[in-house]
């Protein structure tokens, strides 16, 4: 994948996630507004491969922890 074309799929898997985060406000906790976050990053990396596989999967279990879905201990264990 070109950089120009990674750089906008990145842009654009974070701005729906972060108007996602915004979006559900009213309706979810903090914590499941998080998750959500994560799971729509994750989701958007891996179909779109912006980047590696690999690089994605690791970058779940640093999001979870950073955005205190899991604690650092937890998140990494499937692993």
């Amino acid at each position: 994948m070109e950089a120009r074309r990674r750089g906008i799929v990145l842009a654009s898997v974070a701005a729906i996630a972060t108007a996602t985060f915004y979006a559900t406000s009213s309706s979810l906790v903090f914590e499941e507004r998080a998750a959500l976050v994560v799971l729509l990053v994750a989701a958007g990396l891996w179909t779109t491969e912006a980047v590696p596989l690999a690089a994605t999967a690791i970058l779940i279990p640093l999001l979870q922890s950073l955005l205190g879905v899991q604690s650092f201990s937890v998140a990494p264990r499937p692993f």
